[in-house]
């Protein structure tokens, strides 16, 4: 059932996701070192930085997640040196709502599970848990 379904996308994975919640029904949405638009993640990168303007326009996050209407977790290391932290905080405002937000103290983009310990893991199954759909008013 698609009430049963949680989108979770990291990375690249997020514009996945994200692009599934618009055109797709599903529980909730996780999105983990995401980008805003491949045009903004590419003004970050040197060697990319001049062909920007000419990358497609289709995983624009930040104007997608705006249409989203499910409850939203957005999850971002605040040291990642691929995808920058603000685009991260960028998405969680962008976000409808409900929309949740866990910055990981430390974190690069490679090792949000670790920096985060046993936090992250917990973060994730409250979110899970806290979008249950209820069965005669209970949990």
């Amino acid at each position: 059932m698609p009430g049963d379904i949680i989108l979770f996308g990291r990375s690249l994975g997020g514009a996945a996701a994200v692009d599934l919640a618009v055109s797709r029904q599903a529980r909730a949405l996780v999105i983990e070192s995401g980008f805003t638009s491949t045009r903004s993640m590419a003004k970050t990168m040197p060697v990319f930085r001049v062909l920007s303007p000419l990358l497609p326009k289709n995983y624009n996050n930040l104007k997608k997640i705006q249409d989203i209407r499910i409850p939203t977790l957005v999850i971002h290391g605040d040291k990642d040196e691929i995808i920058p932290f603000s685009m991260g905080e960028a998405l969680f405002q962008a976000a409808a709502g409900p929309k949740y937000f866990y910055r990981i103290k430390g974190a690069g983009h490679n090792d949000t599970y670790v920096a985060g310990g046993e936090k992250y893991f917990q973060i994730i199954s409250g979110f899970v848990n806290k979008t249950l759909p209820l069965e005669n008013g209970k949990q």
